[in-house]
C-alpha cells in the first residue's frame, strides 16, 4: 500500500489557501478540492448543535480554547488529523460526507 498524503480543500480558493496548497503540493503531497455547498467549519457547528454540545465542551476534548473553534467554524479547510479528532469526538464520519462530491475515476493515469 503507497502513503500517499492528501490536503483536502473545501469551499472557496483565495490567495491563503493557494499558497498553503502550493506549500503541500511541493512536499509530495496529492490535493484534492471538494465543492460543497456547506463549508466545513459549519457543518461541525451544525453537528455540535445538533447533539446540544456547547462550544466549551468541544474545546475541552479538542484540549485548546474556545476562541480556537470559533475561528474553526469559519474554515473553508482543515487539518485532516484535526479533522479525524473532531470526527471522532462528535461520532461523525466528516470524510465520507466530503468524498461524496470527489470524481474518483477522473484525472488517472493507468498506463
Amino acid at each position: 500500500m503507497n502513503n500517499v498524503k492528501v490536503c483536502v480543500l473545501t469551499g472557496g480558493t483565495g490567495a491563503r489557501e493557494y499558497s498553503i496548497l502550493e506549500k503541500y503540493a511541493s512536499q509530495g503531497c496529492r490535493i484534492a478540492f471538494m465543492d460543497t455547498n456547506k463549508e466545513l467549519g459549519r457543518m461541525i457547528k451544525e453537528e455540535l448543535e445538533r447533539q446540544e454540545r456547547t462550544v466549551s465542551w468541544l474545546a475541552r476534548k479538542l484540549n485548546c480554547d474556545r476562541s480556537n473553534v470559533y475561528r474553526l467554524f469559519q474554515k473553508h479547510s482543515i487539518d485532516t488529523v484535526l479533522l479525524q479528532r473532531i470526527s471522532v469526538i462528535l461520532n461523525r464520519d466528516f470524510f465520507s460526507e466530503l468524498s461524496r462530491n470527489l470524481p474518483l475515476d477522473g484525472g488517472r493515469d493507468d498506463a
